[in-house]
């Protein structure tokens, strides 16, 4: 480059134009300098004449310089004659013949009958290629790049990682530290480039062969290559990157493709270094080949210091605040929460009137809204979320679940935005991120972002929004019925309801009501106005004594919290009433609906014979432990005291070889089968149903069986229950089952009870007992009957047979845990396997044969208590909650639990009852 000076004005040149005659001045001469000019090249000609001999003008001179001289050859002008100076010494000649054969060594390039157009174009080409800036535009007034550079030193001069990938939030700083280290060590590479912004530049067809096209060019050292499409365009940067030593940034990659598209997937040259910035959490995962290494690096946004500095520098041009301006800029650093765009879009905000009442009014304005520059940037994480369901998920745990349990989280938001799959999406691209205690959290601005994405909907009119979390504004929509079919969530602060009279309407699209702690809640009336709630808690409403008797119609109730009630079950009586001494029969005032999922009773005035029936003798051996496998879900980190398996109506245990008298079955058989005929029914007794009972033993790593029953009065059942224990090594133990199938079972009938063990089943007794009740009981009366199969149509077989199992064994067979004649060996040939092929927990796949509907979508409505997430905590609910001051049983939360706007499954019903050294009641 040359440069040189008139006067005070200094400016510099790219080209020095040296030219001989004027046959070329006014002709290629003059074309050559337009072009070079309108290409942006600063080039340096002389217009007037020069005398030979005489010293060339102070500018020609200091441009020469400066200048790259093109020098073909020492023939001609440029050979050099000795004469007699004291310039002309051997010494001076030897090294202008030695420079001189240098440059003749560079390639030139010549006209040879080319046309002349294209023959200046390459010209400019290659000027502009070997002039070209290497650096990359910087930010004024950055702050706390310089440590967060000395962080990743390590991998530029010391490690053997060619990739380095810088992940974080939009505007956390990824693409200014990029340019940072870009811009401290390009000269130290042969070739360099740095290409921004790819994740928005990728949306045509043709894009990213233009990017490519970018990146090819620099790594050829300027040179042009036609790229005929992307594929092609990969095999050609993969044979320049393996021999160039290249320093490459590539901006906001979105997605392996793009990476895939622009480096391919082969060897790389082992001295260059290429550096990748994406907001893809799990982005070292894309660099799974055999060359390529990768150093992960989250970028570490702004501590207050530093954010002090930044907000300053853009709001008052210095480092520190102006008088009287240090807590405005406290309240905006912690509005930003380190985020450093954010930082300079507000300091540069408020530097346009530097008065505190200005800065007031903006800082007031942020709770309302969020300024443009910010929301424009973040907002493209929420944008490029693969599905619709991901960005609605989104939008509800910002408005409704940050700082909630994860788990607490997925129960309520499965049903409706299938959170299991989404959450880890979310958290993939920077959106929010998961605690050490499973906390989920989201930084300060994504969730403003997520916020005024909801308030866009409607500016002036809260109803008119998919979400309120505002409870004044949920307070005016609810006691004047205003929300619009829009509303799909809704939160409610209860402490409001202290204040202010609530006069409820109808709510049809309330799902969640929590009165936890409410000491003064007396009464629960007219519960029909809920009519599709699904959960209800009352924990430690110690005053209240009396529910509304329409609570049994909740059909679409699945969690009931009474933790606590003790005024209300020391009344009545909770499943049947109970006899007082005068005689006198009281009937309960309520009764739960059939949906329930989960009842929770702890510290309530109950009696364990309502509940444990027949099997009251139980609690004698409350302190016995078995360890219980099977379900995973509902084994690893529980208790090892004996527990009661309560599913598809059947009640089972599993217990240690113990003798008791409760234990010697009416018929035994020291064989895998019994059979018997059912006998007349004593005087005054009403037959409930059978208990199942067999001895075992298992060997192997895997365990599978069967209890079946089939009567010749059509009963046809075979069930496989989801966790049962597992005797010490030479020991055996011993499953008791309860089946109330009594309804379905005559005088003469023949009942067959059988254990069919698929594999390490080892059967050395079964056994059945005939199970009554008293005619005059009031069991008899009971709203819902113990009847076994009232709800397990969709675990019916063809046959009849009803296939009670929530595994698909045949998956077991494709890894060779179960033999290919399984099936067979439980059902015969009279069933068709594929049948039951796939079964899940539901029963069968469902056979979709007609057009689907389109589902009205119900609002979830949440109305919010004090921890109302601690209920849905179930592994910490078994052990300390409901632990050890009673026993107490979970159901189908344990399994995937909520389910929101379908038909309650009663047959899903899996409860676990835990017996404990301090139990003096338990809970269903």
């Amino acid at each position: 480059m040359a440069s040189s000076a008139a006067g005070s004005n200094a400016f510099s040149y790219d080209v020095f134009l040296s030219f001989r005659g004027e046959d070329t001045r006014h002709s290629f001469t003059d074309h050559l300098y337009n072009r070079l000019q309108s290409a942006g090249i600063r080039t340096f000609r002389d217009d007037n004449d020069i005398n030979r001999g005489k010293e060339l003008k102070p500018e020609i001179e200091a441009a020469i310089k400066l200048s790259r001289a093109d020098v073909r050859n020492q023939k001609g002008s440029f050979a050099i004659e000795v004469k007699r100076s004291y310039r002309w010494t051997d010494e001076n000649v030897n090294k202008w013949k030695t420079a001189l054969k240098q440059v003749a060594d560079l390639a030139g390039l010549e006209l040879s009958g080319n046309p002349e157009t294209s023959f200046m174009e390459e010209i400019v080409d290659t000027i502009y290629n070997n002039l070209e800036q290497k650096e990359v535009h910087l930010p004024l007034n950055i702050i706390g790049m310089t440590t967060r550079y000395k962080e990743i030193n390590s991998w530029l001069h010391g490690s053997n990682l060619q990739f380095l990938l810088i992940y974080g939030i939009g505007g956390s700083g990824k693409t200014t530290l990029a340019k940072y280290i870009y811009n401290s060590n390009w000269k130290s590479f042969e070739y360099v480039s740095f290409v921004e912004d790819i994740g928005r530049r990728c949306k045509g067809p043709n894009d990213l062969i233009q990017l490519q096209s970018q990146l090819l060019k620099v790594v050829l050292g300027g040179k042009k290559r036609k790229i005929p499409g992307v594929s092609r365009g990969t095999c050609m940067i993969e044979e320049a990157l393996e021999t160039k030593r290249t320093l490459i940034v590539l901006d906001d990659i979105a997605e392996r493709s793009q990476l895939v598209a622009l480096l391919g997937t082969s060897k790389i040259n082992a001295q260059s270094k290429i550096i990748i910035t994406t907001r893809e959490v799990y982005a070292d995962k894309w660099f799974d080949f055999p060359y390529w290494r990768c150093w992960k690096y989250k970028m570490r946004l702004l501590n207050d210091d530093e954010s002090s500095k930044l907000l300053s520098r853009h709001a008052f041009g210095s480092r520190i605040p102006m008088p009287g301006f240090k807590g405005l800029v406290e309240k905006a650093i912690q509005y930003c929460e380190g985020n450093p765009l954010a930082l300079e879009v507000l300091g540069s905000c408020f530097s346009q009137n530097n008065t505190i009442q200005y800065w007031e009014s903006q800082l007031k304005l942020l709770k309302n809204d969020m300024h443009s520059g910010i929301q424009g940037v973040l907002q493209r994480s929420y944008t490029s979320l693969p599905y619709n369901s991901d960005k609605e998920l989104f939008l509800h745990i910002a408005c409704f679940f940050v700082g909630k349990d994860i788990d607490y989280v997925v129960k309520i938001l499965e049903p409706d935005y299938l959170a299991t799959s989404g959450i880890k999406t979310l958290i993939s691209r920077c959106l929010i991120y998961v605690s050490s205690n499973k906390v989920l959290l989201m930084h300060r601005l994504v969730q403003e972002m997520g916020k005024n994405i909801v308030r866009q909907e409607s500016t002036k009119c809260p109803e008119e929004r998919s979400r309120v979390w505002l409870s004044s504004d949920s307070y005016m929509i609810l006691s004047k019925a205003e929300g619009s079919k829009n509303v799909e969530g809704l939160a409610l602060d209860m402490r409001m309801l202290m204040k202010k009279k609530f006069p409820f309407k109808v709510l049809w699209s309330l799902k969640i009501l929590n009165l936890k702690d409410s000491h003064n809640l007396s009464v629960i009336r007219n519960t029909f106005n809920i009519p599709r709630l699904e959960t209800l808690i009352v924990w430690n409403c110690y005053s209240l004594v009396n529910v509304c008797e329409h609570l049994g119609d909740l059909s679409h109730l699945q969690l009931l919290n009474m933790t606590g009630c003790k005024k209300l079950f020391t009344r009545i009586s909770v499943l049947a009433a109970a006899s007082t001494s005068a005689g006198v029969s009281k009937q309960p005032t309520f009764s739960f609906p059939h949906s329930l999922d989960q009842l929770f009773l702890k510290d309530c005035e109950l009696e364990w014979e309502t509940y444990l029936g027949h099997m009251k003798w139980l609690e004698e051996y409350q302190y016995h432990e078995v360890c219980l496998v099977g379900d995973d879900e509902l084994t690893i980190g529980r208790s090892r005291l004996i527990q009661m398996l309560y599913e598809f109506d059947i009640t089972s245990t599993s217990l240690p070889d113990i003798k008791d008298p409760n234990m010697t079955p009416e018929y035994i058989s020291k064989s895998t089968s019994l059979s018997f005929d059912i006998p007349s029914c004593p005087i005054n007794k009403r037959l409930k149903g059978i208990n199942v009972t067999f001895k075992y033993a298992l060997s192997g790593e895997y365990w599978a069986w069967f209890c079946k029953i089939n009567t010749t009065n059509g009963v046809d059942l075979m069930y496989n229950p989801k966790v049962f224990g597992k005797p010490e090594s030479g020991e055996l133990c011993i499953w008791l089952s309860y089946w109330p199938i009594g309804n379905a079972l005559n005088n003469g009938d023949t009942v067959n009870v059988s254990i069919v063990g698929l594999s390490g089943l080892e059967v050395h007794e079964c056994g059945v007992s005939l199970v009554y009740s008293d005619q005059e009981t009031l069991e008899n009366n009971m709203e819902w009957e113990e009847v076994l199969g009232k709800y397990l149509y969709e675990f019916e077989l063809s046959t009849g047979a009803y296939y009670l199992c929530r595994r698909d064994f045949f998956e077991q067979m494709e890894v060779g845990r179960l033999t290919p004649d399984w099936f067979r060996n439980l059902v015969g040939d009279t069933i068709n396997s594929t049948e039951v092929r796939g079964w899940r927990k539901t029963g069968r796949p469902k056979q979709v044969n007609h057009p689907s509907f389109t589902e009205l979508k119900t609002v979830r409505c949440i109305i919010r208590g004090p921890q109302l997430e601690d209920i849905y905590n179930i592994a910490e609910m078994s052990k300390s909650s409901l632990g050890y001051k009673t026993v107490a049983s979970t159901s189908s939360l344990l399994e995937g639990g909520m389910k929101s706007g379908t038909k309650s499954d009663p047959y899903l019903h899996v409860s676990l009852i835990f017996f404990n050294k301090k139990a003096s009641g338990y809970t269903v």
